[in-house]
C-alpha cells in the first residue's frame, strides 16, 4: 500500500452489515448499520482547514471541507470509503482525504447541500447513502418499515432533541395551509402541532405532531401518516424534511411537541 494514502482503517462489521442490507433489508439491520457508520472510522474526500476564530484555550481551530461535485442542478455528492483497501480500489485520481469518526463526518455532511453520499464505489461492498439517511445518521435515529405499510422512525441511544423557535414565513404558512386542508380529510385526525426540532447532531428539521381519535388503531395511523410525506414533499427544498409524529403512544418527543409547538389544525374549527 502506497504510504501517501490511508492505511490501517478496517471496519468489517460495518461491510458485513452493509452486505446483509443489500441481499436481506430488515430493520435490525439498518437500525445496526447506522449505529455502526456514525462510531466507525471512516475515509472521506476533503481537507481540514484553519478558521479565524481562536479556540477558548487560544489554539487553532480546524474545520472539515468536504470535496463534493455537481453532476446536474438539484445534485451534490461525496464519496466514503470503509477501508483502506476500499480507498484504494476505489479513490481514481483523488489526492485529498481525511479520516473521520462516522458521528463528525454525517454532522458535517448533513449541514451541507450534500444530496448523495457513493460509498466505497470500487468495492469490495459498495452503497448509496441519500439525503434522508444522512439526516438519520447524524440525528441517531432509523428508518423503520414494517409491513402492512407502516413508516416512520426508532430512536437509537435515546436520541437527543432540542425545539428551537422559528418564524413563520412564506414555506412555513404553505406548509401549514396544506396541512389544514389535508388533515380535514381525515376524521380520526383530532389535532396537528407544527414545530422546528433538531435531532442529535442532524440539521433542525420540520416535524408536525398527529393526535388522533380513541380507537384508532396503530396501523390506521401508520397508513394515514405514510400518505402525508408525498403530499408535502413539493414544499421542501432537497436539503430539508418533514417528519409526521404520532402524539398518542406516549413517546417524550410527542409530549414536548405539544408543548412547544405551534397548533394549526382543530377538527371543527
Amino acid at each position: 500500500m502506497n504510504e501517501n494514502l490511508p492505511q490501517n482503517v478496517v471496519n468489517v462489521d460495518l461491510e458485513n452489515l452493509m452486505q446483509e442490507m443489500a441481499t436481506r433489508p430488515n430493520d435490525a439491520a439498518r437500525e445496526k448499520l447506522f449505529e455502526e457508520f456514525s462510531r466507525s472510522r471512516v475515509i472521506v474526500l476533503g481537507n481540514l482547514e484553519d478558521v479565524p476564530a481562536l479556540s477558548a484555550d487560544g489554539a487553532k481551530q480546524k474545520e472539515v471541507v468536504l470535496t463534493v461535485w455537481k453532476p446536474k442542478e438539484g445534485e451534490c455528492l461525496t464519496y466514503l470509503y470503509t477501508s483502506s483497501e476500499a480507498f484504494e480500489r476505489g479513490r481514481g485520481n483523488v489526492q485529498k482525504w481525511i479520516i473521520l469518526q462516522g458521528k463528525q463526518f454525517f454532522s458535517v455532511a448533513a449541514k451541507s447541500p450534500i444530496t448523495s453520499i457513493a460509498v466505497n464505489p470500487g468495492g469490495p461492498v459498495s452503497g448509496e447513502i441519500t439525503r434522508h439517511e444522512i439526516q438519520m445518521i447524524a440525528e441517531g435515529t432509523a428508518f423503520k418499515i414494517e409491513e402492512p405499510h407502516k413508516i416512520g422512525h426508532t430512536f437509537i441511544n435515546d436520541t437527543p432533541f432540542v425545539f428551537t423557535p422559528f418564524t413563520v414565513g412564506e414555506k412555513e404558512n404553505k406548509i401549514i395551509s396544506m396541512s389544514k386542508e389535508v388533515f380535514k380529510t381525515y376524521p380520526s385526525v383530532l389535532k396537528v402541532y407544527f414545530a422546528l426540532v433538531t435531532l442529535g447532531a442532524g440539521l433542525p428539521h420540520f416535524c408536525m405532531g398527529v393526535s388522533f381519535a380513541d380507537g384508532t388503531s396503530k396501523n390506521q395511523i401508520s397508513e394515514i401518516l405514510m400518505e402525508m410525506h408525498p403530499r408535502f414533499h413539493h414544499l421542501l427544498d432537497t436539503t430539508e424534511s418533514l417528519d409526521f409524529i404520532p402524539l398518542d403512544l406516549g413517546e417524550v418527543i410527542g409530549k414536548e411537541i405539544v408543548k412547544n409547538g405551534l397548533m394549526v389544525y382543530v377538527k371543527g374549527q
